[in-house]
């Protein structure tokens, strides 16, 4: 898992993914889960405390702020988006462009990014949802290639862009 985001928890909810996963952690034997961040912000510092608290080193990796977060994004597997609320983020467009599928919670716009069961999959958006959507990547590792197919078929360019805003305004 990868995410890209301002670290602030009352927006971005990382505290509440961090102990979401803690708890999948806890009744699974799969290990395979491993949680990489890229950002900064006022929570850094609470996130590095929470992430030993929990005793989740060997499972998260903080990058911090990063010029240039793409060659990173590349290399992972699924887009990680836990937020509390969201407009219509470009991290994710972002994620997507590069064949991430997404795990994210039901924010305004999720389902206007993410094709749920397709090119990845919505949560409900409270920590029980998040421990439910991390539950079934740690039991079902081979999801993330099915959703990545999915997402090859997306065209993400400004037509596509251009009639999603057309049948918004129709």
């Amino acid at each position: 898992l990868v995410s890209n985001c301002r670290i602030d928890f009352s927006s971005k909810a990382l505290d509440r993914a961090l102990v979401a996963l803690r708890a999948v952690l806890n009744t699974t034997t799969r290990t395979r889960l491993h949680w990489w961040i890229i950002g900064d912000g006022p929570d850094m510092s609470a996130l590095r405390k929470l992430v030993e608290a929990l005793d989740l080193g060997a499972h998260v990796t903080l990058l911090g702020r990063l010029d240039n977060p793409f060659p990173v994004l590349r290399l992972m597997d699924v887009f990680f988006i836990p937020s509390v609320y969201e407009g219509k983020p470009m991290a994710v467009t972002e994620a997507q462009i590069l064949g991430l599928p997404v795990l994210a919670t039901n924010y305004a716009s999720a389902s206007e990014q993410v094709q749920d069961g397709v090119d990845g999959l919505i949560v409900d958006n409270n920590e029980a949802g998040v421990v439910a959507g991390l539950t079934i990547m740690a039991n079902d590792p081979s999801l993330a290639e099915t959703w990545a197919a999915g997402i090859a078929d997306r065209d993400f360019g400004p037509t596509a862009t251009r009639q999603r805003v057309e049948s918004l305004l129709a």
